[in-house]
């Protein structure tokens, strides 16, 4: 920069000519070292305390600082502009902030959503293996079911045939006897405690005596045939009759 201690009282500012008489900031050019009121030149103090090199707006020097490429400073800004550029700065960084605020939500979302629906793909996946899996446990349950009830059933028809041929076989076994004896036997049956129908059986069934005891007893005629004791009195055919028909009853 120009001179940084000049008499200010004599040094009059390039653009407005005037003399400082208050203890006003003013700078320097470093091109062409003249020296210029800060608030003429619209240079910010903050600006002029940072070491920098400053040109004034004269062509020349500004000609001068891009050939020596120089860094150029910017021209101070006024206070109630500043304020606005600070505010929109911050609403700039607060609208970038919400955008990236944004695109991250939005790129958790998406990757929640995924990841519900992995999820979800997975729960769906268990629970229908569970459920083949229990159709499957039911289908072999009743299948054992049905086989037992199978069995079961078998069983009762097996011991049921077993009951019809023993039955079966007493039946021919007792028919074989009663064949056999039918057979082997040449009179007919008589019960032993049926006596034959005589005379004497009839007679003594009506309380008469019986005719031979009546022969036995002395006096009697000797001509009858009851007296003598080698004859026999001759049965009649309906007394044979009679006696042959108790015998086969």
């Amino acid at each position: 920069m120009a001179d940084e201690n000049p008499d200010f009282t004599e040094t009059p500012c390039s653009t407005c000519n005037t003399v400082s008489t208050e203890d006003e900031l003013m700078v320097g050019c470093d091109s062409c070292k003249l020296w210029f009121h800060a608030r003429c030149v619209n240079l910010n103090p903050a600006d002029k305390k940072s070491g920098k090199k400053w040109y004034c707006p004269d062509k020349d020097c500004q000609k001068k600082k891009k050939t020596k490429k120089s860094v150029e400073v910017p021209l101070p800004v006024p206070p109630e502009l500043q304020e606005k550029l600070n505010a929109l700065e911050e609403t700039r960084k607060r609208a970038v902030a919400e955008q990236e605020m944004t695109r991250v939500l939005k790129e958790k979302e998406f990757e929640l959503a995924a990841y519900l629906q992995e999820r979800q793909m997975k729960i769906d996946e268990e629970l229908r293996e569970k459920e083949a899996k229990r159709a499957e446990e039911l289908r072999e349950r009743d299948f054992k079911r049905r086989e037992a009830d199978l069995a079961a059933e078998m069983v009762k028809k097996e011991e049921h045939l077993k009951r019809i041929q023993q039955l079966e076989t007493t039946f021919r076994d007792k028919s074989a006897s009663i064949d056999k004896l039918l057979k082997n036997s040449s009179t007919p049956l008589r019960n032993p405690e049926v006596k034959p129908l005589t005379e004497g059986n009839v007679a003594k069934h009506d309380g008469r005596e019986d005719p031979e005891d009546s022969s036995a007893k002395p006096g009697a005629n000797p001509g009858t045939p009851a007296s003598n004791p080698g004859s026999k009195k001759p049965e009649s055919s309906s007394d044979s009759s009679s006696t042959s028909s108790v015998s086969t009853e």
